[in-house]
């Protein structure tokens, strides 16, 4: 396809400049913008997020946590660690900018939301305590005969931005105003408050020394 456009100014002079959103919705943004799903479609889109996944895994390589040997293994770990993180994070938009487009969210269940945000929750929990907590990675290494766990950058980063997004989706739920016409239902609630409740009670047992170590929690 051409590129280029063309124009001229209030003196006939042929201006001549380029756009890229063409190019940028065919290739580089096929991953939202396709509809159709076509062998073209699907190898460019994993084209960028292999690309996007070497890139990222270059500014942001692994720190001292991994436990791979050498200097190929924890290149190749980076760059599927990343891939993936891009390719998960870059599934949460589609949907939420239907719903931007739509004005609504109907057909979209207000139980899946709200588990998949509390999921995502938990999961950022679990990542972020293993990664910047020196107590629960001390009680890894006691429990794992010295070895660190596998939690890195690419890990914490996805689920950061997982509760965002899907925090953002139900938001929009409630925002719609579908939320009212079909909210979750009384076993999720219900499963969500009694999961709520049981976690902080343990962590209130961990944290006065009364029960447990935090990794048993996570």
């Amino acid at each position: 396809p051409d590129y280029n456009h063309s124009d001229s100014d209030d003196n006939g002079v042929l201006l001549k400049e380029h756009t890229f959103t063409p190019y940028l919705r065919k290739y580089v943004c096929v991953m939202l913008t396709d509809e159709v799903g076509s062998c073209s479609s699907i190898f460019w889109g994993f084209s960028f997020l292999f690309m996007g996944g070497v890139i990222v895994s270059l500014l942001f390589p692994l720190g001292s946590n991994t436990n791979l040997k050498g200097t190929v293994w924890p290149v190749i770990s980076g760059i599927i660690g990343y891939t993936y993180f891009l390719a998960w994070s870059i599934s949460f938009y589609p949907q939420a900018l239907l719903n931007f487009q739509r004005r609504n969210t109907s057909g979209l269940s207000a139980d899946y939301c709200l588990l998949n945000f509390f999921g995502h929750v938990c999961y950022c929990i679990y990542n972020s305590v293993l990664f910047w907590s020196p107590i629960v990675q001390q009680e890894y290494r006691n429990q794992h005969s010295g070895s660190n766990n596998l939690v890195e950058t690419n890990d914490v980063s996805f689920s950061l931005h997982a509760v965002l997004l899907s925090g953002l989706t139900l938001y929009q739920v409630w925002y719609y105003g579908d939320w009212k016409i079909n909210p979750p239902s009384t076993y999720t609630n219900a499963a969500i408050l009694l999961m709520t409740a049981i976690g902080t009670i343990s962590a209130v047992l961990i944290g006065t020394g009364t029960a447990g170590e935090w990794l048993v929690l996570m």
